[in-house]
């Protein structure tokens, strides 16, 4: 036998995940969990209290303003009177952050603003019909992986 029949038929390496990997999607797994949880809601609709009623007492807390952002247009989770107080507290914000919550508030309002999938992929996301730990570079990837 050539040297060439034995490295075609020699098995490729299996890819295993390195420890930093198997580290980071455990805790992956546990945000998901811990954001779908009633505490976080209850601790979220608190935050939002505390910050209308008293401010002297309030602290930020970025856990908890990127689960108001995720969750803002979820009824379910977001009751109307914490929305109300949630859209006062994000007409604060500045920066990337604003013109990325106009965006997504122009896409819920005017559906027919979506006419690019990932503008459409967008509106999914903002509205919580896709999972909240479907991040957007997940989504990229997976659109890319149907393609």
């Amino acid at each position: 036998m050539s040297s060439s029949d034995t490295e075609a038929t020699a098995p490729k390496p299996v890819k295993r995940n390195t420890g930093a990997q198997i580290k980071q999607a455990n805790r992956e797994k546990q945000r998901i969990f811990r954001e779908g949880s009633i505490e976080t809601q209850q601790h979220a609709h608190t935050y939002l209290t505390t910050w209308n009623t008293d401010r002297s007492a309030w602290k930020f807390n970025k856990a908890r303003q990127l689960w108001i952002i995720r969750h803002l247009y979820n009824a379910s989770l977001m009751p109307l009177d914490m929305f109300e107080i949630a859209v006062q507290y994000l007409a604060e914000s500045m920066g990337k952050l604003r013109s990325t919550l106009l965006e997504d508030a122009q896409l819920v309002a005017n559906p027919t603003m979506a006419i690019t999938d990932e503008q459409k992929a967008q509106r999914t996301r903002v509205l919580g019909l896709m999972p909240s730990h479907v991040t957007k570079g997940d989504a990229k990837m997976q659109k890319r992986a149907k393609a």
